[in-house]
Order: C-alpha cells, then structure tokens, then sequence
C-alpha cells in the first residue's frame, strides 16, 4: 500500500495538470522536468546504478556502513558540484534556475532511496515517497487555486525532494559523512558508469522523440505525446516498476547466495505479475475516460490511441529493465544495455522524424514502441553468449 499511495497521489497532480494546462504548456512543463530529470541521471547515475548490486555483496563482507557513508559523502559533493556549475549557466543565461534544483533534489533523493531499497526497507522507503508525493500534491493544488505559472510547478516539484531527502536520511540513520573510501566505491564506477552511457543512449529515443515532435509536428502533438508518455510512466509503467523494486533486490540476494537459477526465476516471476497488472491498469484508464470519469482523462491532453501505442512503448521498456537490466548487471556487461538503445534510436529517430514531416504522426508515434522492441531484442542478442555459458557451467 506504501509502494503504491505516492504513485497514486503523483498520478493526481499529473491529472490536475492535465486538466489545467492547455497541450501547448503541458509540453513546456513535461519537457522541462524531463531534461532536469536526464542531467540528474547522468550526473548521480555512476553512483545510483550499481547500489542493489554493490550493496548485497559488499554487505555480506561486513563493509555495509563504510559502503554506505562512501557512497553519500559522494552524493553531497555530486550535488554542490552540479549546483555550483547550473549557478554558473543561469548567470551566463543558458539555464533556467528551475531546471538546476529540478536536477539537483531528486538526483539527492533518489540515491538516499536506493540504500533503503538496498536494505529492503520497503516500509521507510514507502514513507519518504509518500511525503514527497502529498507535498507536490498540496503544492500544485495551491498553484492551480492561485492560477500560478510552470515555472512554480517546477520549483514545487524540487521542494517535495528536498524535504524528503531528508525523510529519507533519517530512515537511513544519518549515516556518517566524511572522507569516502575510494577503494569501497571502486568496484562501483564501473558498472555505474556503464549504466550512465545506457541511461544516455536511452534518452536518445526518450528525449529524441519529443525533439522529433516538437521540430516536426507542433504544440499540440507535443502536450498530447508528452500527457500520453508522463500518464503511463505512472500508471502501466508504475506496475512493472513495484514489481522491480521488490524483485530485482531478492534476485540479487538469491545469486550472492550462488544461485543463478533462482535468481533467474525470481525476476521472470516478477515480469509475469508486472505485465498482467499493467494490462490491467490500461484497460481500467481507458473505461475511466470513455466514462468520462476522471479529470485530466477527458480533456484535449489524452488521446486514446496514442496512450495506448505509447503504453506499448513504457512497458516493453520497463519489462526490459525488470528482465535484461540486472542479467547485464550481474554480468558486468552494462554497455549491452547502451547498444540497444542506440540501435533503436539510430533507426526509429529519424523514421519518426520522416513521418511527422510528412503528416503521418501516427506512423512518427508508432516508431517509440518499436524503437524500445528493437533495444530489447539488441540487448538480449547481446548477452545471449552470456547467458549459455553460464546454462552450460
């Protein structure tokens, strides 16, 4: 119920939003928190990445706490770095100051988070979430009542992380901060780094698409695409990820005891219960907004058909990282995860960019999904030599 009630709460302010802000603003907003959310995953990604993984073994050679305080000192000095240098583009005029808190915040608060889910702290974990979810809730009720501006949703959106941050800190028992231990964080700069150029190569189609719409289509395709991807993120997306966030820990904690069979199976039950639910929410969106009873649902952001090939989209990309994702972890070979992105971005990127220009956006929308196919089917290719020999060990 934790796992769930914030999703819930951050899918209402996303409808709200919905309903309040015309397609053409939406796409400014979505767009905007979107960018601040990929040079947070870059920036705090080489050490986000590798926490479930490091997290385990390391933990059952009694370095836990030494890991831990490691790895936050290094968050700190991420954030004062990444705020110190957005300071310096707002000065020169290439940022928005909203964009660097959007980068800074979240990017503290979902390391914090990751040593919780490491732990298998679903309860502390559930908190933190919750309070971040019922404070950008409050926030945007209060800028919509007061017909405030996008650029207030932002600085809301920052202010709910930070304070749960700190939520998130005091679950962890404020673990100590000094000089990290590099010889601890070795290990991890390079699956975390691997996962970045995988993170970066993903937004090529994340970000790339809604390049491609904003260049070739208009405002309007924008917000719509934009409302549609944001949507099922937290709804058909939101089901495959509950599944990963109790899964994934557990399979990793199967395979530090040497046993790659259930750990392989741990992750493909995982994927069969997140697919059903996620099939299930669709169906459920989709009655609410022919019943017109939902709010956001029937107003010009949502287009039934393009929710649903984007839904197509999320979900292979999600299945992907509950399935592929800790196989590539666990083998050390993060760079398959990169290729597969970058093979289907070099082919469905410009595909789309063809269609739109050409009037055919639906033909442009039904690149995203094939786009996400095509790096799951390269990911796997890739770690299939992998994967047989250790079948045949």
């Amino acid at each position: 119920m934790l796992r769930a009630a914030p999703g819930l709460l951050n899918l209402w302010a996303l409808l709200l939003l919905g309903d309040w802000l015309p397609p053409a603003q939406y796409g400014v907003y979505s767009v905007g928190i979107v960018a601040a959310g990929f040079a947070s995953s870059v920036v705090f990604g080489p050490l986000l990445m590798a926490v479930v993984s490091q997290h385990a073994h390391l933990d059952a050679r009694g370095e836990r706490e030494a890991y831990e305080s490691s790895f936050l000192s290094l968050t700190i000095i991420t954030a004062l770095i990444t705020a110190l240098l957005g300071l310096l583009g707002y000065w020169l005029n290439l940022l928005r100051l909203e964009w660097i808190w959007a980068a800074v915040f979240p990017g503290i608060y979902n390391n914090i988070q990751e040593l919780l889910r490491a732990r298998i702290k679903i309860f502390s974990y559930g908190i933190s979430s919750l309070l971040q979810s019922v404070i950008y809730l409050s926030a945007v009720y209060l800028i919509i009542c007061f017909d405030g501006s996008v650029g207030g949703v932002w600085y809301a959106f920052s202010l709910s992380y930070a304070i749960a941050s700190v939520m998130s800190a005091y679950f962890l028992g404020f673990p100590k901060i000094g000089k990290p231990d590099m010889s601890i964080m070795s290990s991890t700069w390079g699956i975390g780094f691997g996962y970045v150029l995988s993170t970066m190569a993903e937004q090529l189609m994340f970000l790339g698409t809604r390049w491609v719409v904003s260049v070739f289509g208009n405002p309007i395709l924008l917000g719509v695409f934009s409302f549609s991807v944001d949507l099922a993120q937290r709804t058909v997306g939101f089901m495959v990820n509950t599944a990963s966030f109790v899964f994934v820990p557990l399979a990793f904690k199967e395979r530090a005891k040497n046993s790659d069979r259930e750990f392989t199976m741990v992750l493909i039950r995982g994927a069969a219960m997140s697919f059903a639910l996620s099939i299930l929410t669709f169906f459920v969106l989709v009655g609410a907004r022919e019943l017109e009873a939902i709010p956001g649902l029937d107003g010009e952001n949502f287009d039934t058909i393009t929710f649903a090939i984007v839904s197509l989209a999320v979900v292979l990309n999600r299945q992907k990282k509950l399935i592929a994702d800790p196989f590539a972890m666990a083998a050390g070979q993060p760079a398959a995860l990169a290729m597969g992105y970058v093979v289907g971005a070099i082919i469905t990127v410009p595909l789309a960019a063809f269609a739109y220009q050409s009037g055919q956006w639906r033909l442009g929308e039904l690149a995203y999904p094939t786009g996400y196919l095509l790096a799951s089917l390269v990911t796997i290719l890739s770690l299939r030599k992998t994967l047989l020999i250790k079948e045949a060990s």
